[in-house]
């Protein structure tokens, strides 16, 4: 469960937290009422449109509805069951919501009186409103540390993140032979990147059949990073672009933290749906359209060779700007179709996202950006402005590993076959009313649980010590509500953890 955060030491006493209008008379003055059900629905009318799960998304915009004066303080708020029936969501997403409000000391329950909304600290002046943290991809990482307490208890599915290859540490003990003197002569910042790794890159993008020089490679901390550089470079507010849905949960964060507005194509069985993307693009002439083609983040699915020529295509006649995100793709363990996306389309309108992280280890921490000259050009302004450069040594190290690309993938599609045969098994046992298809790699399972709200499942499996992502934080709108990924990457205990998903599945 994120958490409401009062930012340390800002006090608010004749203005609003992000806002510089004067506080009113009735502000100050706390006005004890019952709010109803329908009032309350109408205070926070359009929360969806807040981040994160739908818990989250209710409680910040009854912040902004404090923030608005619609609900004043000292109001008692509706029982949890008759604002979840106003809203349209479960009982479990309004208990949450109004625990987010308590903890950051803005609500107080008590038997028998309902939760009333108060001042964390007694006074009469106005404070200073939480901010709100929205559950986020990177909460299956910061999380970590709660759950280290309850050792052996817990099993976490939210992430699909792989241990590091044996390959790794050869290669880590080859560059430590080789020394760095010569490396320390200089003074280690190559904001662009080290030009041994971006030769290496850009060997690996021409064997693909795009050819592709050193200087259209920008080299980045990962991937995330990679989509970072690019939201803060090209996206502003209310920037339209095309997003599949369900897409890689990072991307979606990156792109709404900028304020984008986001269209969205399905994904089909053969990937995203080509004929959607024609009408939008034709309808709205967006500028970007994110695609994951190869092992598709999260269904795991390869885009049709017929479908890329059609992406293409459409790219070259509508001067639209395609970025391909690549950085599962070395995770195959099906041959995705022959013809490339990025060297179908147009040069001087396609970048392409890739990363060393997913296939070698993540704690490798390198990424790239293959784009134009120009382009790679403004990126690289972004980067120094973030870090100055990936850090070296990891760079140097991820030029040792790049020739063992292919038998790197052939490790991964064999381990990762092996945990989907597990989980598969463990499924088929334990919930056979839910249905899957079967992926074209990636180290995760795109799977729907009919009738099911995942989003409440998530919040009461956490409670029964396990962890796992619901579909709806794939999704730019909130949908996929049937659906959650499963990872498979990590054997031995998925049985175990699809059992106890089961229990708590057959008593909702």
């Amino acid at each position: 469960m994120r958490r409401l955060r009062c930012p340390a030491g800002l006090e608010c006493a004749q203005t609003i937290i992000g806002s510089s209008r004067p506080i009113g008379r009735n502000w100050l003055e706390d006005s004890v009422r019952q709010v109803s059900a329908t009032e309350f629905a109408q205070a926070i009318a359009g929360w969806q449109q807040h981040a994160g799960r739908k818990a989250e998304q209710v409680a910040a915009a009854l912040l902004d509805a404090l923030q608005a004066q619609e609900i004043p303080f000292g109001s008692v708020l509706p029982a949890e069951r008759a604002a979840a029936a106003a809203l349209g969501v479960s009982r479990t997403t309004i208990t949450e919501a109004y625990s987010l409000l308590r903890e950051g000391g803005l609500l107080e329950s008590r038997q028998g009186s309902g939760s009333r909304l108060h001042r964390p600290d007694g006074s009469r002046k106005s404070p200073a409103l939480p901010s709100f943290e929205p559950d986020s991809r990177l909460s299956s990482f910061s999380d970590r540390a709660g759950d280290e307490s309850r050792p052996g208890q817990f099993v976490d599915l939210s992430s699909g993140s792989l241990p590091g290859l044996p390959l790794v540490g050869e290669a880590w003990r080859r560059a430590a032979d080789r020394g760095i003197d010569a490396l320390l002569a200089a003074d280690g910042y190559e904001p662009r990147g080290h030009l041994l790794l971006r030769e290496s890159i850009a060997a690996l993008c021409t064997s693909t059949g795009v050819p592709t020089d050193p200087d259209q490679i920008l080299v980045t901390s990962g991937s995330q990073q990679a989509l970072e550089i690019i939201s803060r470079t090209w996206i502003d507010d209310n920037e339209p672009i095309v997003v599949e849905d369900p897409s890689y949960r990072g991307a979606l964060e990156a792109f709404r933290a900028r304020g984008a507005q986001m269209y969205t194509i399905a994904v089909e069985r053969d990937g995203a749906d080509v004929q959607a993307l024609e009408r939008i693009t034709r309808r709205t002439h967006p500028r970007f359209v994110y695609l994951l083609p190869t092992s598709h983040n999260p269904t795991g699915v390869h885009m049709s060779a017929e479908k890329r020529q059609t992406v293409a295509d459409l790219a070259n006649e509508r001067g639209f700007v395609v970025i391909e995100d690549a950085s599962s793709a070395h995770l195959a363990f099906r041959p995705p179709p022959a013809a490339n996306l990025f060297g179908l389309v147009n040069p001087a309108q396609s970048v392409l996202i890739g990363s060393l992280s997913k296939l070698f280890w993540g704690g490798l921490r390198v990424g790239w950006i293959r784009g134009p000259r120009p382009m790679i050009e403004r990126f690289q302004r972004a980067k120094v402005a973030m870090d100055l450069g990936t850090s070296l040594p990891s760079q140097i190290l991820a030029h040792e590993l790049l020739p063992h690309t292919a038998e790197a993938m052939k490790t991964r599609a064999t381990t990762l076959l092996d945990g989907l045969a597990e989980l598969e098994q463990a499924l088929t046992l334990h919930l056979p009313h839910w249905s899957w298809t079967r992926p074209d790699g990636g180290s995760g399972l795109w799977v729907r649980a009919p009738g099911v709200d995942t989003e409440s499942l998530a919040d009461a499996a956490r409670l029964s010590g396990v962890r796992f992502t619901p579909g709806p934080a794939f999704s730019s709108v909130g949908g996929q509500t049937e659906m959650l990924r499963l990872p498979f990457a990590r054997t031995g205990r998925l049985e175990e953890a699809i059992a106890r998903l089961a229990g708590i599945a057959s008593v909702r």
